[in-house]
């Protein structure tokens, strides 16, 4: 074992890496009773599903910070740097409190050993992310799921006051499952009874495990109407909306924001019905002020550079409906991806609208080489280039982009960390949608 006594936390967290993913909560759970178990004194709305997590739950944060409430919001992985792994009322955690509330779980991380296995790195930023939420007195804490949901480490909560299960579809088969139904029974984990809000398009397949386990744990069961919502302005990038008779006006782009943000409309509802102090104007402004990087990020508007995380079919899908929407232009995409995702059927739904089509290797052990996803890329583009760098692929389709053209950059979150802050150099202007330092 690593002798820890005198590295920063960070450096620790660097360190237990090797322990790898190891979904169970026999490790976590012990640690988080070494350590008092600070997750049994906070209010969680615990939030799983395969996209949108991340989304929704930031804008359900904006409505409860809006609503006066101290909100804790704990999201994976981070995009512009690690401290935004927790954030409360939108302040990433600050270092010196990282590196304290980080010493004192270090401190319990050897006692915690089960079966010869100690508990992970995500295991460990997940009671770190606990303790500084409960020093802090957070009101309410919006907490995703990282990988799954049932033997996830953020399902060690005690029954959140609510459970929210976001779109679900086929990604991380190799650790959940290889049909829909299988994967929908590690998110349906999370189910403890009481409430849960299901997203409005959930597959039928899906929707079917969702509604069992929750009748199994005699919970109830509320999906957001679609019949009380109208799109009232669908173009890119734009969308309003009109849900319950109330206009909201959203910031992060795509119309498949809406439904997350019905999703998350819908939790603030039930959570005014459970008594808390939630008014119209805070859900209203929590809409309209949310915000996350690389979801449809904006970058600069004229001409259009987009930023896209998406690293599965689902949200190619999503992201290739907002590229539809362009103007009759020639599309520049960069792409990277890594080597365990469903790359072919991303390439397909975004390849086939790009005029030039750019592969890149992002950073990352797990990365396709960009030979490989160049060689699946020309079944649908005539002009494919390959680029090991990342700043070499940004620089050619700076050279080979004319005019008022579009660039989309997409196909990872990872590739969506390394390349932002080039993008931001190169074309930021004051009018990306995201402001550097919220995730």
């Amino acid at each position: 074992m690593t002798n820890m006594v005198d590295m920063s936390v960070m450096d620790k967290l660097n360190s237990i890496a090797k322990y790898g993913i190891n979904l169970g909560l026999e490790r976590i759970g012990k640690l988080l009773n070494n350590m008092g178990n600070p997750q049994e004194k906070l209010k969680f709305i615990h939030v799983a599903g395969t996209n949108g997590k991340g989304s929704t739950c930031t804008i359900l944060s904006y409505i409860l910070k809006e609503s006066g409430y101290k909100t804790g919001l704990f999201i994976s992985p981070y995009i512009l740097n690690f401290n935004e792994t927790m954030q409360i009322n939108h302040l990433p955690i600050p270092y010196n409190q990282l590196e304290s509330c980080g010493e004192y779980v270090f401190s319990c991380w050897e006692d915690s050993c089960v079966e010869g296995e100690y508990p992970t790195q995500f295991e460990v930023i997940t009671a770190i992310a606990f303790e500084w939420f409960y020093r802090s007195g957070c009101d309410f804490v919006c907490l995703e799921c990282g990988l799954g949901g049932k033997e996830d480490s953020t399902n060690i909560i005690p029954p959140a006051l609510l459970q929210i299960i976001t779109s679900v579809s086929l990604d991380h088969m190799g650790i959940l499952g290889n049909t829909l139904e299988e994967i929908a029974v590690h998110k349906a984990g999370i189910i403890k009874g009481g409430i849960t809000i299901c997203y409005p398009l959930m597959q039928p397949e899906a929707m079917n495990i969702i509604k069992h386990r929750c009748d199994e744990a005699h919970g109830r069961l509320i999906v957001p109407s679609l019949q009380h919502l109208n799109v009232m302005e669908d173009t890119f990038p734009e969308n309003s909306f009109l849900y319950m008779g109330q206009q909201y006006i959203k910031s992060m782009t795509g119309r498949f924001q809406i439904y997350n943000c019905i999703t998350a409309i819908t939790a603030a509802f039930t959570l005014a019905e459970m008594g808390f102090s939630i008014q119209q104007r805070a859900i209203t402004e929590g809409v309209k002020n949310a915000k996350i990087p690389a979801r449809q990020e904006i970058i600069r508007t004229s001409p259009l550079v987009l930023l896209d995380g998406c690293h599965n079919p689902e949200g190619a899908k999503a992201l290739q409906d907002s590229l539809y929407k362009l103007p009759s232009q020639r599309l520049t995409v960069i792409m990277g991806v890594l080597a365990d995702k469903d790359y072919n059927v991303m390439v397909k739904e975004i390849a086939r609208l790009a005029h030039h089509f750019i592969a890149v290797t992002p950073h990352n052990p797990r990365a396709l080489a960009s030979q490989s996803l160049a060689k699946t890329a020309k079944t649908y583009c005539s002009n494919v280039y390959t680029f090991d760098e990342i700043q070499q692929a940004l620089d050619f389709a700076t050279e080979i982009t004319i005019h008022s053209d579009p660039i989309c950059v997409c196909g990872s979150l990872y590739l969506a960390q390394q390349i932002r802050p080039l993008l931001l150099r190169q074309f930021g202007n004051g009018d990306s949608k995201v402001p550097g330092g919220v995730t």
